[in-house]
């Protein structure tokens, strides 16, 4: 596969991710994530969209061609690979990790990366509970675990853990959320969809989105 420069990696990388989460992406989000601006992401673009790694017209929805998607999957696959072997080898916390990979995803060879799969046991999932591309660029099967602000009153282990910003990212490092941890669900309040939950003995109010970023698996009675 040919290499793309890191500007062009993290610019398919964001529209993959977004994409994933069902978010339609226009040049004013991508403005927002990648903190440049509009006439800059315009500019991208037009580029892409000549290399045939996006489907860009403007004011519409910007699409990943599949050439595309197989680049943003190997970034991701490089990303998450090395947040994997950072966590394992150095403990580092969420917030750590993902800056640390962000910085790493664009360098090393292909042998280097399939080295670390085989040192971790050819991982299924990173720390956060996202899913490893393959080294066929596959993903594993979705477990299909709902996200908090959609579940009942229970006792939950989490499986995933999505954040957007550096907030959302501190709130879980200073709250030990992470995966395999087990919560309750205490109370969903009617009024505005914030839930109480109560994790380590410790009561705490979250919203409704930081309760969609957070994906749980049902623990039996």
């Amino acid at each position: 596969m040919q290499q793309f420069s890191a500007a062009i990696e993290k610019y398919l990388k964001t529209i993959y991710v977004a994409n994933y989460r069902n978010i339609k992406v226009s040049g004013t989000y991508l403005a927002k994530e990648l903190r440049i601006s509009n006439a800059a992401v315009t500019d991208m673009a037009n580029k892409l969209n000549e290399l045939k790694l996006i489907k860009y017209q403007k004011h519409k929805e910007i699409k990943l061609t599949m050439l595309g998607k197989k680049v943003a999957l190997k970034v991701l696959r490089r990303h998450r690979l090395w947040e994997a072997f950072l966590h394992r080898t150095l403990n580092l916390n969420l917030e750590e990790l993902h800056r640390e990979a962000n910085l790493l995803e664009h360098s090393g060879s292909d042998k280097l990366f399939e080295k670390i799969a085989i040192h971790l046991g050819q991982p299924k999932y990173d720390p956060h509970g996202d899913p490893i591309p393959d080294e066929n660029l596959m993903l594993p099967d979705e477990q299909g675990y709902p996200a908090l602000n959609k579940c009942k009153p229970g006792m939950y282990e989490i499986f995933r853990l999505y954040y957007n910003n550096s907030d959302i990212s501190n709130f879980f490092v200073q709250y030990d959320f992470k995966v395999g941890k087990q919560i309750e669900l205490a109370l969903k309040f009617k009024m505005d969809n914030a839930i109480l939950l109560k994790v380590d003995k410790t009561s705490i109010v979250i919203n409704n989105e930081i309760a969609s970023m957070i994906f749980v698996k049902p623990l039996e009675d």
